[in-house]
């Protein structure tokens, strides 16, 4: 719950004092939120009913197998919680836990309401009630350490009443050992000085500084002056949640590597509601580069914000993009907390674009940085940046496409490639499973590529590896007969990500024959099932995912061979998405561009195909349902595109 903030000038109340005050409060909404909880007590009813059930028996001994492929403590551990319900159509909630956490409760929200709707149910339902805040302190005294957490407030142009608010948040916090250094400058308004005065002497944890320059200068002399050992920066627009601070030191604690850590964050309205939630992925480099969905409150460890250099002068607008492209360049580990830690007022005008110098200037800086080459321009949606990487000489490219029959599909993608692709240097591999048509008998005798058979029933894992095992290219691109090239340079917006150190799959912007878009990126674990596609809810940018589908899918064979292709076990569904975890698991990453964009007839030549037996093999590897927890999304989403909230 956030902090209330009270009348501008107020002193604040004093932490304890404010403590329970907010703890009567808080009961009182809790009282209010009874018949909301009477529905999930009902539904819990019903998941224990599940529980009992043959499939939940079944599922507890997939959990108990994947527990021993992913030990805890590993990486895979991270990304194996949640899995879709792969054995049991009808089961469509998972076993009860004993006091089930909220977030972990199917939801009770209308998916065909409004998201501004489905949040406000969500925000009802996960601030900490009166109870959970006494446990948050009890569960403090068992810390190993409290460290100090230095929150930077520039004050600029802000008015009383907003640093009356983002003070407030702050001597709201539940976690107590921070200290507070608001900045005065000569922006600074006489009102708002007077009241960050008086302040000073209500709190000994709050702190000022008075320095005459901008920003960085200002947080500059905060810095020199304080000895914590995390810092954050707070814009006098914000507010901290109240357990804001108790969240990201909690994770700390079980993260002890971490030298950064983020939280998600919303918006306030003029009246104060709280609306457009970001639910924010783990920690996505690629992301990063492309825009600064982190944004401006994460906290940072103080040695590693020493060792980047800190805020520098000349990036206004986008010193704090600039700022975490440094530090997570030294950071041992990023953390993301899925907590909703601050609630932003959005400024008058937008921070600067890729179309303006300064906008590009620290993505420029963090590619050399880290010796690539690359070009930075606008990107395909306003404010965000394009990361466009040379591609290091002519790497000959094989194309591999299984079919049977269907020549009229088969000749039209080939016959795009050739038409549209701008990259020259490919082979094209055909493999064909039975062919029977003779109009595509034909096709195949006169074609100028290699035709490779492969007799026997469909095993599209068994089809993949015979066509990689048969060429000897560095990379390889998988490709379906029903997928037409729509961008020219297609392979090039692969490649240039498949040359990349430890980039294991590219996968490309799919869209319907009617152009919706059918995949940007594979979720595993959403809407119920696995995979579900189309996660960059209308903005398309080069980010991190779990997995992308094997309809068009570059390659190395460098990571093709280090995880042993395809499993061929895994014939027909999902062997894609299995294919690309194994790679994350030893260390690859799994990309997704939008800038190879084609049309995929999904599903033309095979049909819906969708066998039991693969259904329970991708659990047996990765653990049971609702196991996989996948990092790239949230754990607060059913559905990305259109955004459907789990309460």
């Amino acid at each position: 719950m956030t902090a209330d903030s009270g009348a501008p000038g107020e002193a604040p109340v004093a932490p304890s004092a404010r403590g329970d005050h907010e703890a009567d409060d808080l009961d009182a909404r809790l009282r209010a939120s009874q018949a909301r909880l009477a529905e999930v007590e009902n539904h819990l009813a019903e998941m224990q009913r599940l529980h009992n059930s043959t499939t939940w028996r079944i599922a507890g001994h997939l959990n108990s197998a994947g527990r021993k492929v992913a030990p805890a403590g590993t990486r895979r551990l991270q990304l194996l919680r949640r899995v879709a319900r792969a054995l049991d159509p009808g089961a469509r909630r998972s076993a009860p836990r004993a006091e089930p956490p909220p977030s972990e409760l199917a939801p009770v929200v209308d998916a065909a309401q409004s998201a501004d709707a489905q949040y406000q149910v969500w925000v009802q339902h996960h601030e900490p009630h009166a109870s959970r805040l006494r446990e948050m302190r009890d569960e403090m005294a068992g810390w190993r350490a409290l460290p100090t957490v230095a929150i930077i407030l520039p004050t600029g142009e802000a008015s009383a009443s907003a640093l009356s608010d983002a003070v407030a948040s702050v001597t709201a916090q539940v976690y107590g050992n921070w200290e507070l250094w608001p900045t005065l400058d000569g922006a600074t308004r006489a009102e708002a000085a007077a009241l960050i005065t008086g302040l000073v002497r209500t709190d000994p944890r709050i702190h000022v500084t008075g320095v005459d320059g901008d920003v960085v200068t200002t947080a500059g002399a905060a810095l020199e002056l304080t000895g914590a050992e995390w810092i954050m920066f707070l814009d006098a627009k914000d507010r901290l949640t109240s357990h804001a601070l108790f969240s990201a030191l909690a994770y700390l604690q079980a993260h002890g590597d971490a030298d950064v850590i983020y939280g998600d964050d919303d918006e306030l309205t003029t009246d104060g509601r709280r609306v457009a939630p970001r639910f924010k992925p783990d920690w996505s480099p690629e992301l990063l580069l492309g825009t600064n969905y982190i944004g401006r409150n994460a906290l940072v460890a103080r040695s590693v914000l020493a060792e980047s250099g800190g805020l520098r002068a000349g990036y206004d607008g986008i010193d704090g993009h600039d700022l975490l492209l440094r530090v997570t360049e030294r950071a041992r580990h990023v953390g993301h907390v899925p907590e909703v830690m601050v609630d932003r007022r959005v400024a008058e005008g937008t921070a600067p674009g890729c179309e303006q110098g300064v906008g590009r200037r620290a993505v420029e800086d963090a590619l050399r940085r880290r010796g690539l080459v690359a070009a930075v321009t606008q990107g395909m949606s306003e404010g965000y940046c394009d990361v466009r990487y040379r591609i290091t000489g002519a790497p000959r490219v094989a194309i591999v496409i299984p079919t049977r029959d269907r020549v009229d599909l088969l000749s039209a993608c080939i016959g795009l490639i050739e038409s549209k692709s701008t990259y020259a240097n490919y082979e094209i591999l055909i493999i064909d499973n039975d062919s029977r048509d003779p109009a595509t008998l034909a096709y195949l005798a006169a074609s100028k590529y290699r035709v490779v058979p492969y007799p026997g029933p469909f095993n599209y894992s068994k089809i993949t590896n015979c066509g990689v095992a048969d060429t000897d290219t560095d990379y390889v691109i998988l490709l379906n007969n029903d997928v037409e090239v729509v961008s020219a340079d297609w392979i090039e917006a692969l490649l240039e990500h498949g040359q990349r150190d430890r980039v294991g799959a590219v996968g490309a912007r799919l869209l319907f024959p009617d152009g919706r878009v059918q995949h940007e990126g594979i979720g595993v674990g959403l809407d119920d099932h696995a995979p579900a596609n189309n996660l960059d809810d209308g903005r398309p940018v080069v980010r991190n995912v779990s997995a992308v589908t094997a309809a068009c899918m570059l390659v190395p064979r460098a990571a093709f061979n280090a995880v042993g292709g395809f499993d061929e076990r895994i014939g027909v569904s999902y062997n894609d998405v299995d294919f690309c975890l194994r790679l994350i698991a030893a260390g690859y990453d799994v990309i997704y561009t939008p800038h190879a964009e084609l049309i995929h007839a999904e599903s033309s030549t095979r049909g819906d195909l969708n066998p039991a037996g693969d259904h329970v093999l991708f659990a047996e590897r990765w653990g049971g349902p609702r196991v996989f927890s996948d990092p790239f999304v949230s754990p607060h989403l059913i559905r990305v595109n259109p955004m459907t909230i789990r309460i």
